[in-house]
């Protein structure tokens, strides 16, 4: 034979087949809380399952390797044009308040084809702002801005997905019917991979809440939002941060002055406390991400052919209080009796009761080990 030695009278003709099936998992909202009572419900997780497979007859070819949009085989740099079709489907009060950044016309494709989760979307939205109790607030748990957001998402119908992948490789060794060999033998191999949660998923649109995220937890989330549309199971894909531009100030400013006030008044032990583990500087972390931080990866192809849509929470949305001393006063009380704030939920129409479901108050840390 050219090009090689003779085949030995056993050798087979092999081929390999690999199968992709993705595990997309919704987990259920648990507790449901009504106006006259406490009532637990249960609700069966559903799993939706995408499924691709590839037949080579010879070898497995290596993917060409990309990291953060980038070919390195080729030694170029994806760069995605951003769309602007929010300009043209998102209500004109929230285009004030909030910032937008998409690709491949997100915001419309989700009106268009996803008409009830993006009322959804602009419902919660349109209904959310953020006080003085929201920036005087110790950090090290899910900040409660991330909280009130979930649980509005979650009443609307919206749960908390899982996404996870098996590889399976196998090897088939067709018969030599010369030597006598009459059945295939069969070699495989299975890898599990992901095990990564979406905040939020309805129908087929994702929706995770990053008020203030590690960097590590963008490139997570591109990477669900990107895997899950090639595996056919979401269309699109939703982000809702903040920005740095102005609110890092605003919140180092008042906690400053909240904390100027705290040791000349006699307040009980729960506001001390809370003065004492407030951080000063909460968003200014340096391994923290926000919206100018996205904005990058959303032009540098992270999300790859996933429709993204990325919304910014800013100043806009602070409710100033007129007279901040006044404010961070009458907030003190409030601790020191224990009156629990009115969270998004409760000014929607949807949450009757002060009490949290259990789920919600896990940080993504917690999520993750699951």
């Amino acid at each position: 034979m050219p090009g090689g030695g003779a085949l030995n009278a056993s050798s087979s003709e092999a081929s390999f087949v690999e199968i992709r099936l993705s595990h997309f998992t919704i987990s259920p909202y648990q507790t449901r809380f009504c106006l006259a009572r406490s009532a637990r419900c249960h609700v069966k997780k559903t799993t939706v399952f995408a499924r691709t497979e590839q037949h080579r007859e010879s070898a497995i070819r290596a993917p060409t390797p990309r990291s953060g949009g980038a070919d390195l085989h080729a030694g170029t740099v994806v760069v995605v044009e951003l769309t602007e079709s929010w300009r043209d489907v998102m209500p004109q009060p929230l285009l004030e308040r909030y910032r937008f950044a998409e690709t491949r016309n997100a915001a419309m494709l989700i009106r268009s084809t996803h008409p009830q989760e993006f009322e959804d979307l602009c419902r919660v939205l349109e209904a959310f702002y953020f006080d003085l109790d929201r920036i005087v607030r110790p950090g090290g748990s899910k900040h409660l801005i991330s909280l009130e957001l979930d649980e509005a998402f979650r009443e609307l119908g919206w749960r908390e997905g899982r996404y996870d992948q098996e590889l399976t490789t196998t090897l088939t060794l067709e018969p030599y019917r010369a030597a006598g060999e009459r059945a295939k033998r069969r070699r495989s191999t299975v890898n599990e991979y992901g095990g990564h949660k979406i905040d939020n998923v309805k129908g087929r649109i994702g929706l995770d809440v990053e008020w203030n995220p590690k960097d590590g937890n963008l490139d997570r989330d591109f990477g669900n939002f990107r895997a899950l549309y090639d595996g056919g199971a979401l269309d699109a894909g939703v982000i809702v941060t903040r920005t740095v531009t102005g609110m890092r100030d605003l919140w180092v400013d008042t906690i400053a002055r909240s904390k100027e006030i705290a040791p000349s008044e006699a307040w009980a032990n729960e506001w001390a406390q809370r003065i004492e583990k407030t951080p000063n500087d909460p968003l200014g972390t340096s391994t923290t991400s926000n919206f100018e931080k996205l904005v990058p990866r959303v032009k540098r192809g992270d999300g790859g052919g996933c429709p993204i849509l990325a919304i910014a929470i800013t100043t806009e949305l602070y409710d100033w209080p007129h007279d901040l001393d006044m404010a961070i006063r009458n907030l003190a009380r409030s601790v020191d009796r224990g009156v629990t704030p009115e969270r998004l939920g409760h000014r929607m129409g949807l949450v009757h009761t002060d009490a949290i479901a259990p789920e919600l108050l896990r940080s993504d840390d917690d999520l993750e080990d699951q």
